[in-house]
């Protein structure tokens, strides 16, 4: 038996400081395996670090340029929507023509509307407008490539245009 020091009355029997040592070396930290970090990936692409994986940035840049493309154009089709707005016809009238613009997140459009009653309470009612959709994309310059730092960019400028017809009937 082994009395600790300073305290009398308590005393250590060897099987405790032997189950002691076990649990200290099951709870002691493994040795950590070897890793790699020479990784060849090829030009335009990085490495994913802790990883085998390589990514290629352009393909980064053509996927973040696609959603940006969709998303403007969804904003240019609403620009669009809004300035081809029916005209009022008065009773008193059978035409209304109405020219009109209206921006939406930072795109403006231009149209052109135009009703005429038909008969009665029936009108027919056509729209047009124009639009520009442009944007432009670019990566952090942080993007480490294997060829050194990287930053595609890309852009894109296009003219949308929407043709509506509809008829109405008002009682």
């Amino acid at each position: 038996m082994f009395r600790l020091a300073g305290i009398p009355s308590i005393t250590i029997r060897p099987i405790w400081l032997a189950i002691a040592g076990i649990f200290a070396a099951i709870a002691a930290p493994s040795p950590a395996a070897a890793v790699s970090y020479l990784v060849i990936c090829g030009s335009g692409s990085f490495y994913v670090p802790g990883t085998t994986t390589c990514i290629n940035a352009n393909q980064i840049s053509a996927t973040q340029a696609a959603t940006a493309q969709q998303s403007a154009a969804t904003f240019t089709g609403v620009a669009m929507a809004a300035a081809t707005a029916d005209p009022f016809v008065p009773d008193n009238a059978n035409y209304a023509v109405a020219v009109q613009g209206a921006g939406y997140e930072g795109t403006f459009a231009f149209g052109v509307a135009g009703m005429m009653r038909l008969q009665g309470n029936l009108f027919l009612s056509v729209g047009f407008a124009v639009a520009a959709d442009y944007g432009s994309i670019a990566l952090d310059e942080r993007m480490q490539t294997s060829s050194g730092p990287m930053s595609p960019f890309q852009n894109w400028y296009h003219t949308d245009w929407l043709v509506r017809l509809g008829m109405s009937y008002a009682w």
